[in-house]
């Protein structure tokens, strides 16, 4: 027989796992600090600079280069993107 979760239990768990989950992302992020790779620069980002997409579809916010493949140098991170400046 199969016992079902109340709805504040299902809430905090999920809350818990959400927290657990942008915890492993920011480390895994975190690596890449200092890395350089080739990136397309393909739309603009919500607030400032635009984004480009690694070849591993990772999303990195540059200033510039719009349309372009770039050179990029991930200099931070968060748990759902990287910031980078272009090198050429």
């Amino acid at each position: 027989m199969q016992k079902t979760i109340n709805i504040p239990e299902k809430k905090e768990r999920s809350k818990e796992l959400a927290l657990v989950v942008k915890k492993i992302l920011l480390q895994d992020n975190g690596k890449l600090i200092g890395q350089e790779g080739i990136a397309l620069v393909s739309q603009k980002a919500n607030k400032n600079g635009y984004i480009a997409r690694t070849g591993n579809y990772a999303q990195v916010i540059v200033d510039s280069g719009f349309g372009e493949f770039i050179t990029v140098k991930i200099t931070s991170a968060s748990s759902n993107f990287l910031k980078g400046e272009k090198l050429s």
